[in-house]
């Protein structure tokens, strides 16, 4: 019997999430376990170099828009649903081919941001904090049925986070902006999600060396996957 473990990676800007994936998808390399990793929240880079970027021309338009001075929040809200169906195809039939055809029993999808930004970004838009906030507006979606099994939601101090932008990135003030108006959204989010969310969220402090928070995080991966 085929079993597929979802993880969310989660955490304000220049927290490590990036690192923290290709480490873990490392990991599951050099043992032989499938994986695919996912954009579930935000935008996707759409270079069509993995089964969990395909390229389209649909993300090609959207990214467009999306990259729009000031940001129209309901372009965001229909890429995340557009991630959240691409999610779902991901973790219900491509990783499970990928598993079948791999012989293997176990496949891991990893997911870059999730059901925490996406709380944060319907915080921020609609000026609102109830535990009535609606994630995806208009759309009956189960917010338990695609949330990952196991959250990491990493978090460091926000002077920590800012000394490591690098004066040479040419995105350093947006990457600055980012981190100064969401630091504390990724601090309360969490507070906002069905308690069964709530207890799939393993809070990882990011004021470490990239290494140290990988060997925490591994510590409860390999008991998903049963290393």
């Amino acid at each position: 019997m085929i079993r597929i473990t979802s993880i969310g990676f989660e955490g304000p800007n220049r927290v490590g999430k990036g690192t923290q994936i290709s480490l873990l998808a490392e990991r599951l390399y050099q043992l032989g376990i499938p994986y695919i990793v996912v954009r579930g929240d935000g935008s996707r880079p759409n270079k069509g170099k993995h089964p969990g970027d395909p390229w389209s021309p649909w993300w090609a338009g959207m990214n467009f828009l999306l990259r729009r001075k000031g940001g129209n929040p309901n372009h965001w809200r229909r890429a995340s649903i557009k991630l959240v169906q691409e999610l779902i195809k991901a973790r219900d039939n491509k990783l499970p081919r990928l598993v079948w055809e791999s012989k293997s029993d176990v496949g891991v999808l990893l997911v870059d941001r999730s059901i925490i930004s996406r709380t944060v970004f319907e915080m921020e838009f609609s000026s609102r904090n109830d535990k009535n906030l609606e994630l995806y507006p208009s759309h009956n979606i189960d917010i338990c049925k695609i949330a990952p099994d196991v959250i990491f939601n990493i978090m460091a101090p926000k002077d920590v986070l800012l000394a490591r932008i690098s004066k040479e990135d040419p995105k350093s003030e947006f990457r600055r902006d980012l981190i100064e108006r969401k630091h504390v959204w990724f601090q309360l989010a969490p507070a906002y999600l069905p308690t069964s969310v709530q207890t799939r969220i393993v809070e990882i402090n990011g004021d470490r060396t990239p290494q140290a928070i990988q060997e925490v995080i591994w510590r409860y991966v390999k008991r998903l996957v049963r290393c």
